[in-house]
C-alpha cells in the first residue's frame, strides 16, 4: 500500500512534459501571410485597389492579426487559465482571411466580383470538409 502512494507523490512532485499545443503549427503561416499584407499595404498597392475590394482586403488584414492574436492566447494559456473563446477560434479568423485574401487575388486577377466570391466560398467550403473530416483526429 506505501508503494502505491510514493508512485503518486513521486508522480505529483515531478514536473510534467509540456506538450507543443497544434495551434502552434500554424503560427508560421500566420506571420508569413500578416507579412504578405503588410508589404503589400505598404508599397500602396492597396489603393489602387476598387473601395469594395479595398475593405474587403483591409478585413482580411484585421482578421489575420486576430487570428494571430487568438492562436498565441490559446498556445499560452495555460491549464489553470479559462478563456471564455474556444482554442478553435483562431483557425476560424485565419480561414476567413485567406478566403478574403483569396476574394482579393480573384477579383484583381479576372475583374470578376460574382467570381471571386465563389471562390473563396469554395474555397471556405473545402477548408470546413478537410477541418470536420479531421477533427476526429486532432486535439482541434
Amino acid at each position: 500500500m506505501h508503494e502505491h502512494l510514493d508512485k503518486d507523490v513521486r508522480s505529483a512532485a515531478t514536473p510534467r512534459k509540456r506538450e507543443l499545443k497544434s495551434e502552434v503549427a500554424w503560427l508560421p503561416g500566420v506571420l508569413a501571410l500578416l507579412g504578405f499584407e503588410v508589404v503589400t499595404f505598404s508599397r500602396g498597392s492597396v489603393a489602387k485597389l476598387p473601395t469594395d475590394v479595398r475593405e474587403v482586403y483591409v478585413t482580411g488584414m484585421v482578421l489575420t492579426i486576430c487570428s494571430l492574436l487568438l492562436l498565441l492566447s490559446a498556445t499560452l494559456v495555460s491549464g489553470r487559465v479559462r478563456t471564455t473563446l474556444p482554442p478553435w477560434s483562431g483557425l476560424v479568423a485565419l480561414a476567413l482571411a485567406v478566403a478574403a485574401d483569396v476574394f482579393v487575388a480573384a477579383s484583381v486577377a479576372t475583374g470578376a466580383t460574382p467570381l471571386a466570391t465563389s471562390l473563396a466560398g469554395i474555397l471556405l467550403a473545402v477548408w470546413y470538409l478537410v477541418w470536420s473530416l479531421t477533427a476526429r483526429r486532432s486535439a482541434l
